[in-house]
Parts: C-alpha cells; sequence; structure tokens
C-alpha cells in the first residue's frame, strides 16, 4: 500500500509518525492484553498491540462507536494502513471492544495524554 502512493490525512499521518516513536507504549499495551494469561504464546492469535492502540486512537480521533470503527478500517486502504491491518482481515466490532477493554485506566490516560501531546507538538491543539 506504501507503495501505491496511499497517504494518510495530514492529522493521521501526524498521529502516525508520533506513535511510531512510542515503542514503550506498545509494550505497556502489550502487558495488558496478556494480563491474567496462563499461556500468552498459545491459542488462537487476537488483535495485536499496535492494532489496538492505533484503532482505540482512531476511535477517539475521529469519535465513532466500536461497530462504525470496525466498518470504517475494513472499507479504507489508509485506515488499515494506519490500524496496522494492512491486508489481514480486520476483527468483529466486539473484538475491540474486548481489547480495549483490556487496557488499564492508568493506560488509557497515558494514551490519552500521549495524543494530547502530540497535537499540541503539531500545532493542532493549544492543550
Amino acid at each position: 500500500m506504501v507503495r501505491q502512493g496511499l497517504c494518510h490525512e495530514p492529522l493521521l499521518q501526524a498521529i502516525s509518525d508520533f506513535l511510531d516513536d512510542q515503542k514503550d507504549i506498545i509494550d505497556q499495551v502489550r502487558g495488558d492484553l496478556t494480563r491474567g494469561l496462563k499461556k500468552a504464546e498459545t491459542g488462537r492469535s487476537g488483535l495485536t498491540p499496535q492494532q489496538v492502540l492505533r484503532s482505540l486512537v482512531l476511535m477517539r480521533v475521529k469519535n465513532w462507536n466500536y461497530r462504525e470503527l470496525r466498518e470504517r478500517i475494513a472499507d479504507g486502504c489508509t485506515l488499515r494502513q494506519f490500524t496496522d491491518f494492512y491486508c489481514l482481515p480486520v476483527s468483529r466490532h466486539d473484538a475491540f471492544h474486548r481489547g480495549f477493554n483490556r487496557l488499564t485506566p492508568e493506560r488509557l490516560k497515558e494514551i490519552n495524554d500521549l495524543v494530547v501531546r502530540a497535537a499540541v507538538e503539531l500545532g493542532l491543539e493549544d492543550g
């Protein structure tokens, strides 16, 4: 998709670039997703930490509900790229709900603070 010249809208591109630099939050999201699992490395593959983080940010930025989030990602090449789904099947809306619910309140606050900080640094918000 990248080779096809597809690009995000400026806001999503800026957020994507910012999230690419936030490797520690991905590890923390991974910890939240695997918390309480006896054998996290076995079983069915679920949403990746990158997909959970980026989908949550997209849902918050666009103010979409779970069903609309799923439909928009499934229908749009640029949103598939932004959320790290690319050519993979997009999970059902309830999978997003379960993934987001596994995040701790502290993690959600941290993600929100990251997005606000990115918007301020990019001049999109004043804080």
